[in-house]
This record gives structure tokens, C-alpha cells and sequence, in this order.
């Protein structure tokens, strides 16, 4: 049987995310395609992390093996633009969904290009974070 499911939508047909967190997915990992440096983006630092997208060995091999960087890089282009449509479709998905969860701003990328998760920032931990542990009861 085959299954067809909306992006925005759980399997109990429940909208997963908004269109408003869609959007601004949409036009924050866009930002992604005029990226020509060394420091990965916020978009790269999840995929290297989560594995969501052109996570097979030879194909990530000879992406980082590429020995020239900067905007005349070849090779990284020709890469981009065969691999990149379904990366910046499962981008937009995956940091939609982080922003209707509240997972958003908890994560970043620091100096050294590593992605870095905050849980005091993380809205779904918001009332443990500032100390409340009133409902503790209810998980134990």
C-alpha cells in the first residue's frame, strides 16, 4: 500500500507545524545557497549532526574532499546543485517542525563550527529550566 502524507502533517492528521514556520524555514536555509566558507551553517551543523540529508560515505567523502573553496569552487557548486533540492527541502521541514516545538533557539553552531543544544533554552523544558518542578508528581 502506498502511503502519500503532507509534510505539515502527523500521521493522525493533526497539522504538525504552521505556515508561518514553514516559511521562515523556507527562507532561513535558502540562506544556505550563497554560502561559500570554511564554518559550517546552522543548516550544515544540524545535517552533519542528525544525518538528515547526503549522509552516504561516498558522497560526503568527496564533498569535504573538495580542495578548493570560495565561490569559484567548481566542484562544491556542481555539488550543490545536484544534492541540494532535497536538502533544502528536508531542511525547511526539519527546522519547521524545531520552531512549532520551541527547539528552535536552543540550538546555534559555535566558533569551531560545532552544532551546540542549549535544554535551558528549549521551550518544551521551559518550566524545569526556571526551577518549577510542580508537575515533577505527574512523572514519577
Amino acid at each position: 500500500m502506498l502511503c502519500i502524507q503532507k509534510p505539515d502533517m502527523n500521521p493522525d492528521g493533526v497539522t504538525a507545524f504552521s505556515v508561518k514556520n514553514m516559511k521562515d524555514s523556507f527562507f532561513w536555509i535558502l540562506k544556505d545557497v550563497g554560502h561559500f566558507s570554511d564554518k559550517p551553517t546552522l543548516g550544515e551543523a544540524f545535517n552533519r549532526t542528525y544525518g538528515i540529508n547526503d549522509m552516504d560515505i561516498n558522497t560526503f567523502e568527496k564533498h569535504l574532499s573538495n580542495d578548493n573553496a570560495g565561490i569559484f569552487n567548481f566542484w562544491s557548486l556542481g555539488f550543490r546543485f545536484s544534492s541540494r533540492p532535497d536538502y533544502y527541502n528536508r531542511m525547511t521541514i526539519f527546522g519547521a517542525q524545531l520552531r512549532e516545538m520551541g527547539a528552535w533557539e536552543a540550538h546555534s553552531v559555535d566558533e569551531d563550527g560545532n552544532l551546540i543544544y542549549d535544554w535551558k533554552l528549549d521551550k518544551r523544558f521551559d518550566k524545569y529550566a526556571k526551577g518549577d518542578k510542580s508537575d515533577l508528581g505527574k512523572y514519577n
